[in-house]
């Protein structure tokens, strides 16, 4: 098979794509996935943008080591006529190009991401036009050898950059800080359970509706997002919030959204959909109108580990639903940092201060210890 010829795909191939993808991460994938006849084709919605991100992000760390020739040109059986050979990274590297050549052009303008995914979309930017002409069938001979010498030379930049010293140092520090971002945020999280052996989660996304994306700009939907989280935080939206986790993310399709996280008292409070319900409404009614928002406690039959709701300390699976969650969300913060001129993208409540209690301790202190080991991840 030409190696630059279109894919086409079953339907069983959508469960294929999802098998190996965390809860949240399968259902957003799963809802942006369609057939045109027998083609795939993938919506780059939020979920399945951050996977592409990491799917970018995972095959540059195979370039970064491989030694392989990953592009050649060959004799075929017949000795008649040639054919491209290529490397599986290589076959890789054809496929996200063939799936996803639209965003190139407007991505490296857009984001700032891993620096594997940067310099991804930098070199192939630069070799868009022939890229694009060659994505095509019936190429002569020389067309072949060409586009062929091309990908070579845009693999061979790609190992010798990511093989630089300054390079793997910068690799470093961007893991390292995503890092930090998770151990923060699972900090803060158990903090709030030591404080309450029993929260309210809700879990809502926070988007602008499709007639508004082009007039949303960084500056203006931080506007918004403060207003949101600073009438949040004083209990103005619904009452008795005791901390919030908040995400940004900039999507293909969606353009700014947010993730967001919040614990409430739940001696006070227990209808999730409700109070996520009137979360909602207050973000469309802040921005103008311009926004729109997905209650997330409406699906809670679709996670195996569900996280939203009533969730007390010693609720393996509720917790390991947060724990889900929480690493859903700083991913998106890691794979997908927008240009926010140096804005946080990433964003949580102020950190409960623990007062001595007198009277007994609770009846099982083993629930904080395993609280504590499952949101940490270690189970």
């Amino acid at each position: 098979m030409n190696i630059f010829t279109p894919i086409t795909s079953q339907q069983g191939v959508i469960e294929m794509k999802i098998k190996d993808q965390s809860e949240d991460e399968a259902i957003y994938y799963k809802n942006s996935l369609t057939f045109n006849g027998s083609n795939l084709i993938e919506h780059h919605s939020d979920g399945n943008f951050i996977k592409l991100i990491k799917e970018i992000d995972d095959l540059m760390k195979d370039i970064a080591i491989s030694n392989e020739v990953h592009f050649d040109i060959t004799d075929a059986k017949n000795n008649r006529s040639k054919k491209a050979k290529c490397s599986p990274e290589g076959g890789k590297l054809i496929k996200l190009i063939r799936q996803n050549i639209r965003l190139i052009p407007t991505y490296f303008y857009k984001h700032a991401t891993t620096p594997r995914v940067y310099l991804f979309f930098r070199i192939l930017r630069r070799r868009l036009e022939a890229i694009t002409s060659a994505i095509k069938s019936g190429l002569t001979i020389d067309e072949l050898s060409k586009i062929t010498f091309i990908l070579a030379r845009a693999l061979h930049w790609m190992q010798y950059v990511m093989r630089h010293t300054k390079f793997k140092r910068a690799v470093r520090s961007h893991e390292n800080t995503a890092q930090q971002n998770l151990r923060s945020v699972v900090k803060y999280i158990i903090a709030l359970f030591k404080k309450h052996s029993r929260l309210l989660i809700l879990r809502i996304d926070l988007y602008f509706l499709k007639k508004h994306y082009e007039s949303i700009t960084p500056q203006l939907n931080r506007v918004y997002l403060d207003k949101f989280l600073r009438a949040l935080s004083e209990n103005r939206i619904v009452p008795d919030v005791v901390g919030y986790i908040s995400t940004t993310e900039f999507g293909y399709i969606r353009g700014f959204h947010q993730h967001v996280f919040i614990a409430l008292n739940s001696n006070e409070h227990q209808r999730d959909i409700f109070l996520t319900e009137e979360i909602g409404k207050y973000w469309t009614n802040c921005t103008d109108q311009k926004g729109n928002y997905n209650n997330c406690a409406k699906r809670k039959d679709k996670y195996k580990y569900c996280g939203i709701g009533m969730v007390h300390v010693s609720e393996t699976d509720k917790l390991k639903g947060i724990r889900l969650a929480i690493a859903y969300m700083v991913k998106g913060d890691y794979y997908v940092k927008t240009l926010l001129e140096k804005q946080r993208t990433l964003r949580k409540g102020v950190m409960p201060k623990m007062k001595n209690k007198m009277g007994a301790p609770r009846k099982n202190p083993e629930d904080t210890a395993n609280m504590c080991l499952i949101l940490q991840g270690k189970f």
